[in-house]
């Protein structure tokens, strides 16, 4: 009896802490998404980047096209003033309070430095393209 009640309550405890996992990555927030975005850039952590935060990546027919958007993504950011300048802009950026457009997916960034525009992903992650 004891023990069906203990595995009764870890099943449950496994169950919320599975719900709560799930529903705090449904609730990001665009300002958590670009300050996710940024610390894979200072990281050059292109594969994380392509694979969860890229709106492009979805569109890859294989494995294969989609490691050689990680790789284009990889040799485009490889300048290093270059990703210097665009971890600058998106720091500037979080500074300021997107604007949320279309059905609240997608939320614009502007600053003086220009402007960053995220969409939600259907993972529910704020992403961006290339």
């Amino acid at each position: 009896m004891q023990k069906k009640l203990l595995t009764s309550i870890l099943s449950a405890a496994l169950f919320l802490s599975v719900a709560f996992v799930q529903a705090d990555m449904e609730t990001e927030t665009p300002e958590q998404g670009l300050s996710e975005i940024v610390e894979l850039y200072k990281s050059q952590d292109w594969e994380t980047l392509v694979r969860n935060r890229c709106l492009d990546s979805k569109h890859a027919e294989s494995e294969a096209a989609l490691q050689a958007l990680i790789a284009s993504v990889s040799r485009q950011f490889s300048d290093k003033d270059l990703r210097e300048a665009i971890v600058s802009s998106y720091e500037a950026a979080l500074k300021s309070k997107p604007r949320i457009e279309a059905e609240g997916t997608v939320a614009i960034f502007s600053c003086d430095l220009g402007s960053v525009k995220l969409s939600k992903m259907d993972s529910g992650v704020w992403g961006l393209r290339f």
